[in-house]
């Protein structure tokens, strides 16, 4: 039987990305010359934003990013840190919602099923050692382990306060720890600007965001979460904190344009969407869009469509 050598080959062609040439060279050279015109005549700030947003209206880049065959599962909202600009909103918007037993299991009996061969899982969140059930959810990840025994299975944990520790202690082996060792009532780790919506933003507000960022092709790849698929975490939380509900229920329905339709959405509110995500601050730093979403999270959290749980 054929095995699935890419774990979103749904969405990704097995070729190079090629650049999208405009036709008209002349008019493209002509729109160049007036861009860096501006840019030259407005030396400051503002100027090079608006050059970089003309740039990206004129000179549309059009890239395919492609899967690195791995797979991230969000198993819980809940996190004992309330770090600053953290990706998972655990300061601004708290949670305590977990990934069931039953939609875990549906996740790996349908990847088995559509024989989806991961290099790596990443158990993530939140918090993962605080799930409470995750010794079960961790026997039924063995299940694909055995299916695919190259699959390496990672937990990512913060290391934080004696609970986390003892689940540490009890992981079997085949399950390796990527362990940040952040420091217990220590908050003030710095993360990029999550935070700030890229449609907030002139330099970036007329991007096409259906091609997605780059942490596609350089983390943990499809995310698998309590709330659906989606093409990274970060996208997935930014459905969870401004309820758009548009995570795909099972796994057989991913497929490049559900993903990119997710993208166009979800990635107009990611601030990691900005090529300086890196950078780290160590302040809050929230714009408009996300400020708006927050308040109406703490007046009524919102309740999203769950994944599909595998019957019993």
């Amino acid at each position: 039987m054929e095995q699935r050598l890419q774990a979103c080959s749904h969405y990704c062609e097995h070729k190079k990305a090629k650049k999208y040439v405009p036709e008209h060279s002349a008019w493209v050279y002509l729109n160049k010359h007036i861009v860096m015109s501006m840019y030259y005549l407005l030396k400051t700030k503002s100027g090079c934003n608006l050059y970089n947003a003309l740039k990206r209206l004129m000179f549309p880049v059009y890239k395919r990013y492609y899967s690195n065959n791995n797979l991230g599962i969000f198993l819980t909202t809940s996190c004992n840190l309330s770090c600053l600009n953290c990706q998972t909103s655990a300061r601004q918007a708290p949670a305590n919602d977990f990934m069931s037993v039953g939609q875990m299991k549906g996740v790996v009996n349908e990847a088995i099923n559509l024989k989806y061969y991961w290099n790596r899982i990443y158990l993530t969140g939140g918090e993962p050692t605080l799930h409470p059930h995750l010794f079960e959810i961790l026997d039924i990840v063995k299940i694909y382990k055995d299916f695919n025994p190259g699959c390496v299975i990672i937990l990512e944990t913060n290391g934080v306060g004696n609970k986390a520790q003892a689940v540490l202690n009890k992981l079997p082996d085949w399950v390796l720890v990527y362990n940040s060792n952040k420091i217990e009532g220590k908050n003030t780790y710095g993360f990029s600007t999550y935070n700030v919506a890229p449609k907030d933003t002139l330099e970036y507000k007329f991007s096409d965001f259906s091609k997605g960022c780059k942490r596609l092709v350089s983390s943990y790849g499809l995310c698998a979460s309590m709330y659906g698929y989606y093409p990274c975490s970060p996208c997935m939380n930014v459905d969870r904190v401004f309820a758009f509900d548009v995570g795909i229920k099972k796994l057989s329905l991913v497929n490049e344009k559900a993903l990119r339709e997710q993208m166009r959405i979800l990635c107009s509110c990611c601030g990691w969407f900005k090529e300086r995500h890196i950078e780290k601050v160590l302040i809050d730093v929230i714009s408009e869009s996300w400020e708006k979403a927050f308040a109406e999270y703490r007046k009524q959290k919102p309740k999203l469509s769950q994944l599909n749980s595998w019957p019993d």
